[in-house]
């Protein structure tokens, strides 16, 4: 096989599985299953009865949470495998949540938040494209539907948090790898992080 036939295959495999490089142990799928399931619980207290409706999404959204930031670590991408089902799911929960507490202006809202951070993200993946990658992009779609719920405000503030955990984890990698340059992080952690953060707290605001 060809360099190139090589990398192709790489790169279709890549797309079609969680782990391409190496597969992880079953210790490790048990403590990420665990840490799903107490962070989908604490997000489902958190948020309390008044949010109605939208913590099932924002369940959902919790439970894939350690798994995408697992794998982001490990190969620095986010999986079409788990985020385009996830954007499906915090659709359909969003729907539902719109129907059930009668919240049409809510999901007006989640719709122009999923755009608006879209189209952020977007800008920036043109612009920097070895910074950002094209799953992260992805990600904020999500992310803008489940954060846009509670206003236009809520997702700019989950984009600011953003770029603050996102400086910590690079000032955090660097003090660890003792080198300031050529130090390359995952963004999605910190888009994952600063999402859960933001959507409790909206909850508990409105």
């Amino acid at each position: 096989m060809s360099r190139e036939s090589d990398s192709r295959f790489r790169t279709w495999l890549r797309t079609r599985t969680l782990f391409a490089d190496s597969e992880p142990t079953r210790w490790g799928w048990g403590i990420c299953a665990v840490v799903a399931v107490v962070l989908a619980c604490a997000v489902w207290l958190l948020m309390g009865p008044s949010a109605g409706w939208h913590r099932v999404p924002a369940v959902i959204f919790a439970l894939a949470v350690p798994l995408l930031i697992w794998v982001d670590l490990r190969e620095h991408r986010l999986p079409d495998l788990v985020v385009l089902p996830l954007l499906g799911l915090v659709i359909a929960g969003s729907v539902w949540a719109a129907i059930a507490d009668d919240a049409g202006d809510r999901l007006v809202q989640a719709v122009v938040g999923a755009v608006l951070l879209t189209a952020v993200f977007g800008v920036l993946f043109v612009l920097a494209p070895a910074s950002l990658g094209f799953g992260d992009v992805k990600l904020a779609a999500v992310i803008g539907l489940l954060i846009g719920w509670y206003g236009w405000r809520m997702v700019i503030g989950a984009l600011v948090l953003t770029l603050c955990v996102g400086v910590v984890h690079g000032l955090l990698v660097a003090v660890v790898l003792r080198r300031v340059k050529n130090v390359h992080i995952a963004f999605g952690p910190a888009m994952l992080v600063a999402a859960l953060i933001t959507c409790v707290g909206a909850a508990a605001l409105t």
